[in-house]
C-alpha cells in the first residue's frame, strides 16, 4: 500500500511489489521490474475505468425500467432525454 492522504480510495493507494528471488533475478533486472510495475498500473486503473463505467451502465439501466413504469413512458423518450444537453 501507498501512503495515502484524506479523500483517497483504495485504488489509488495500492500497487503490486514484485519479489525476485535467485536465479530469475538474474534474468529480470530493475528495468524489467519497473517495465512490470508501469504495465501494472496501467492495467488497474484500466480496471478502475471499467467498474466505473459498468456501474453507470446498471445506473441507466435500473433508472430506464423504473422509467418505462411510467404511464406514457417509452424506452425512446427515455434515450432523448439522456441525450439532450
Amino acid at each position: 500500500m501507498l501512503p495515502y492522504s484524506h479523500g483517497e480510495l483504495g485504488w489509488d493507494v495500492f500497487t503490486l511489489e514484485y519479489k525476485v528471488d535467485a536465479p530469475l533475478d538474474t534474468i529480470i533486472d530493475p528495468d524489467a521490474m519497473t517495465l512490470y510495475l508501469r504495465a501494472f498500473n496501467h492495467l488497474w486503473r484500466l480496471k478502475r475505468v471499467e467498474r466505473a463505467l459498468e456501474a453507470s451502465w446498471r445506473r441507466f439501466v435500473c433508472g430506464q425500467r423504473t422509467f418505462m413504469k411510467v404511464p406514457g413512458g417509452s424506452f425512446y423518450l427515455c434515450l432523448r432525454l439522456w441525450t439532450v444537453h
